[in-house]
Formats: structure tokens, C-alpha cells, sequence
């Protein structure tokens, strides 16, 4: 979640704020560390969405980086 919170607020925890104008949307993050990894791997076929005869690989959150505040998604 420390990722997907540093692609949408730019900010590191030892370097501060790096390149704001690249911040992205959390979904947009999501995207890129699920979907965008498997289409990296030129894996899409088979992993990166929970789609029927896909490969399965899930994590159970305690809140919704869509739907926190951007600065409470690197506390879920």
C-alpha cells in the first residue's frame, strides 16, 4: 500500500515530495500494480484482474485506497 500511496501523492519517506506533476489517481495506481504488472510480464492472459480462468492471488484490506483520504492509504 506504501506504493500505491507514494504514486498518489508522490511523496517518499525519506525524500519528501518527488515529482508531483506524475501523481496519479489511487485507482490509476491500482491499475498499474495489478493489470499494468501482468501486461509488463506479458502475463495479462492469465493474471492481473479477477476474471474467470485467470490465476488467483487476493489480499483482504481494512479500507478501500479508492475511497480514504490519499494520505491514509499507506495505514491500510
Amino acid at each position: 500500500m506504501l506504493a500505491i500511496w507514494s504514486s498518489a501523492t508522490r511523496q517518499t519517506e525519506l525524500a519528501g515530495v518527488q515529482g508531483p506533476e506524475w501523481a496519479i489517481t489511487p485507482a490509476q495506481a491500482l491499475w498499474m500494480y495489478t493489470y499494468g504488472s501482468a501486461w509488463c510480464g506479458l502475463e495479462e492472459h492469465r493474471k492481473g484482474s479477477i476474471t474467470p480462468g485467470k490465476l488467483a492471488d487476493l489480499v483482504l484490506l481494512s479500507g478501500d485506497p479508492r475511497a480514504v483520504e490519499v494520505d491514509a492509504i499507506k495505514e491500510i
